[in-house]
């Protein structure tokens, strides 16, 4: 049922037509492919578990390895659900798997999408496709082809294969032995998507033939946008989408040394649009939900054998180094905020932690300290310091300008301000909003902290006032926890009393009536047990775990506390290996980890770019990793799915670092 009532918004990502077509008026025009970034001169940087971003992001491509390259050929980078042969690539792009950038080695004379490429014997060879042949802004119309070609890197020419014995789009393909095996599909023609012909074989064509032609045998499904994979000397063909508009699970072997079919166990998710590839006798795949699962051909199950940063589907999964793979291309679902351009090497069966971390331009005013929020695939950012300085408190220090980045596309948006020039608002993610708190800003005579909270609408992109504190408060800890939202610890400062008196810790917890998340902040009744601001809290599991800060008199806190919101009580709990002062603590999986902030070295207050993990099962703490590959200093730490989102731009020039950590 599910898959039914995805399949309307699902039925356009695989390169078919969103109405009939018609015969455009210039069939024979050419492609003009938008332009892309010069490689590498586009202000992105990669650096750990990251091959460079592709060049021009696409779906519904033809990819291979072969040697020492990637190559990505075809797809679609248009406006998704709307679809124009100026969206459709041409072009044959490769990038090193180790070192360098992506070049443009080829292209075809006419754009293609949903078509397969394969490697074999030094060169990479593409079959079929689905070509768009109205302009931007007419009705969609669209035709299988029956081409069939290979590209040789050593003479940078395309030779022709023999032709398909018709057009195909929608499949995909893969080679045993000398053999390559076309699997899958539909040929589009006059009468559009509902008048498709759904292919009923697989077809194959022996490479090294002398008189090549290709051979049809009998499939037992009729499916496109499967995956398709050689393994243990089969072809396995996973999921799809069936003419019945179902998405289907189903997993298909072909054996052929004697030509028969078997059924192998089901793929684990829908795999509409799948991505699929074969090493040694096991065959990985990936749907749109970002596991990589992985089935040894001849066993019962599939087993989860890692998991993608950017969940993504209609992209593809190709070899790389011993125990890697790398994802290219995709998109996370049916939207238009951009699609995948992240190529990542995904660790099979990783027992360390990976790292994946990037460097890009940033188009934001301040260096640090903002209100920073994660919804779907986007990172919020708002307001903060525009200096680099610790203590520059100036009224044109604070800002106000809001921004999000789409991450898959490490794309940046202008959005709504903050509401005030301030920075470290405390904020948290409630019921399709992002809350922040209170906060430090200029009130005209001097930097104080204010007790007012607002409201963000993710849907809406637009601020609202709400429910704030009885008085300014800043470096504190906000969590919510049942419908309620709750506050811990803090600071109130005010120049204005002079001396140590400026700096009121406050030790009463606030939080909002019972049922009323949106209303004002009031006396909980839960004291602290001492005076603590800047330290890292999270909620887990019924309770909110403590640990470091500072104190009274400039004094870090080297004790380490949990709350039970069930008793009301605080309870010791053991403490990491160094006191931090402003560091994150994010719960994932049933663990805390604590990163980022700063401890008290030999020669001051020193960086501490450590990861640790805290399980409250056994109240004990480990090393995840030592020294993490950057500065840490003014770093936002998110949960991001499965992940650790890092993000500073405490940086001179304007630019930002992003990194994801899978524990």
């Amino acid at each position: 049922m599910r898959a039914r009532i995805l399949i309307a918004l699902l039925l356009t990502a695989c390169g078919s037509a969103s109405a009939p077509p018609v015969q455009s008026a210039d069939d024979s025009a050419g492609v003009s492919e938008a332009p892309p970034a010069p490689p590498g001169d586009d202000g992105v940087d990669v650096e750990a578990g990251l091959l460079p971003p592709m060049p021009v992001a696409v779906t519904s491509f033809g990819a291979a390895v072969s040697g020492d390259h990637l190559y990505v050929l075809g797809g679609y980078h248009g406006t998704p659900h709307q679809y124009s042969r100026e969206g459709q690539s041409r072009s044959l792009w490769r990038v090193p798997l180790v070192g360098g950038e992506w070049e443009q080695a080829g292209h075809i004379e006419h754009g293609l999408q949903g078509l397969a490429l394969v490697a074999h014997d030094g060169v990479v060879c593409r079959f079929g496709g689905n070509r768009i042949l109205n302009p931007e802004g007419e009705p969609a119309n669209m035709r299988s082809v029956d081409d069939a070609a290979c590209f040789s890197p050593a003479t940078n020419e395309w030779t022709a294969l023999p032709a398909l014995p018709a057009g195909r789009s929608s499949h995909e393909a893969a080679v045993i032995g000398e053999v390559a095996y076309v699997a899958g599909g539909w040929q589009l023609d006059d009468g559009g998507p509902t008048d498709a012909t759904w292919a009923e074989d697989v077809l194959a064509l022996d490479l090294h033939g002398g008189d090549r032609e290709w051979r049809r045998i009998e499939a037992p499904f009729r499916r496109r946008a499967v995956g398709v994979a050689s393994a243990a000397g089969k072809l396995v063909v996973l999921g799809g989408l069936t003419p019945e508009r179902e998405v289907s699970r189903q997993v298909d072997v072909l054996d052929p040394a004697t030509g028969e079919w078997s059924r192998g166990p089901d793929f684990p998710s829908d795999a509409f649009g799948a991505a699929a590839v074969g090493v040694g006798d096991r065959v990985y795949a990936s749907a749109r939900d970002g596991v990589v699962y992985a089935w040894q051909v001849g066993s019962e199950a599939w087993a989860p054998a890692a998991s993608l940063a950017f969940p993504r589907f209609f992209h593809q999964l190709r070899p790389a180094a011993d125990g890697e793979l790398i994802a290219v291309g995709g998109i996370s679902g049916m939207h238009t905020a951009g699609r995948t351009r992240h190529v990542e090497r995904v660790a099979l069966d990783a027992t360390a932690p990976q790292l994946l971390t990037w460097t890009a331009d940033y188009p934001g005013a301040a260096k640090n300290r903002q209100a920073a929020f994660v919804n779907d695939d986007y990172l919020y950012l708002f307001g903060g310091n525009n200096s680099l300085g610790q203590h520059d408190f100036e009224p044109e220090n604070f800002v106000s300008d809001g921004w999000r980045l789409h991450l898959p596309s490490m794309t940046w948006e202008s959005i709504a301000p903050y509401p005030a020039n301030r920075q470290t608002m405390q904020t948290v993610t409630l019921g399709g909003q992002g809350v922040a708190v209170g906060g430090f800003g200029h009130d005209g005579e001097a930097a104080v902290t204010h007790p007012q909270a607002f409201a963000f609408d993710f849907a809406s992109g637009q601020w609202s006032e709400r429910g704030g504190l009885p008085r300014g408060r800043t470096q504190f800890g906000l969590v919510s926890h049942g419908e309620r939202l709750w506050i811990f610890g803090g600071l109130n400062y005010d120049p204005s009393r002079e001396g140590q008196a400026a700096f009121d810790h406050v030790t009463g917890s606030l939080a909002t009536p019972e049922g009323e998340p949106g209303g004002a902040f009031a006396d909980a009744s839960v004291e602290l047990p001492g005076p603590r601001r800047a330290f890292a809290g999270a909620a887990l599991e019924g309770r909110y775990y403590i640990v470091g800060g500072m104190q009274e008199g400039f004094q870090l806190v080297d004790d380490c506390l949990v709350h039970d919101f069930g008793s009301g009580d605080f309870a010791p709990i053991a403490c990491p290996r160094r006191t931090r002062l402003s560091g994150h603590l994010i719960p994932l999986e049933g663990k805390l980890y604590l990163l980022g902030g700063s401890y008290r070295g030999d020669d001051g207050m020193e960086t501490d770019r450590s990861v640790e993990v805290y399980d409250p099962a056994t109240n004990t703490w480990e090393v995840l990793v030592e020294e993490l590959p950057f500065d840490t200093r003014h770093m936002h730490a998110l949960a991001y799915r499965d992940r650790i989102l890092m993000f500073s731009t405490h940086t001179e020039d304007p630019r930002a670092r992003v990194a994801l950590l899978a524990p």
